[in-house]
């Protein structure tokens, strides 16, 4: 197995595994002007992301967050970010400091995410259908204090439909994530990645410093 940080150009990678998900008790802890959409009664749909992405492994960065459901603030939908980290080389003080391991081989893609507590997630995918063109926007709210933050990556790349295996261990803060009825897993090697002005609503944030601790993506 190769360390993904020894390849050429330090491949940019994003990981989403998506996943059926009970709403619960979710909208108590929320804004209350934020709505979950269910997509079933009593059910949204979240899952997993991670990303790297850099120009050299000097100046890579990596990302993991928990998708928690899909919402809706005002005339925004996006996948509600829990969990946000990043990185020693990317992240800001506000943001949970992470420690990353990707490893990569022809066949299959292994990420084991930790913090300063120990371990919080590993996930290997295992590509099924490669190398298929590829663009998107995916949207994203994440609450800031009173506030609610929108943001969205475009992608412009080829997508990989995969198969995932994904293990929460004990002791890991997502262990109580109910990460059970899995949808669609998928992955790609993003040769664009660009994240549009951050938007924050109702009233603006005066600066972007430390609202998901590390901006996600390549900034336009």
């Amino acid at each position: 197995m190769v360390k993904l940080s020894q390849q050429p150009g330090c491949k940019n990678l994003c990981i989403m595994v998506f996943y059926l998900m009970p709403v619960g008790d979710l909208r108590q802890n929320l804004n209350p002007s934020l709505k979950i959409i269910e997509f079933l009664p009593g059910m949204t749909i979240g899952g997993l992301y991670a990303a790297r992405y850099g120009r050299s492994e000097d100046e890579s960065v990596s990302e993991f967050a928990v998708l928690r459901a899909y919402a809706e603030y005002s005339d925004r939908k996006g996948f509600l970010l829990e969990h946000f980290m990043g990185d020693k080389a990317g992240a800001s003080e506000e943001c949970g400091k992470g420690r990353f391991s990707w490893d990569i081989d022809k066949n299959t893609i292994d990420l084991e995410v930790a913090d300063a507590n120990g371990p919080v997630a590993e996930v290997r995918v295992r590509p099924l259908i490669k190398d298929v063109p590829f663009q998107a926007n995916f949207p994203f709210l994440c609450m800031k204090g009173e506030n609610v933050v929108f943001t969205q990556n475009h992608f412009i790349s080829k997508l990989s439909i995969s198969s995932t295996t994904v293990r929460i261990p004990e002791g890991s803060p997502l262990k109580d994530v109910p990460l059970r009825l899995k949808l669609l897993s998928s992955f790609w090697e993003t040769s664009n990645v660009i994240i549009k002005e951050t938007e924050y609503v109702p009233k603006a944030i005066k600066t972007a410093d430390n609202v998901f601790g590390n901006t996600m993506g390549r900034r336009a």
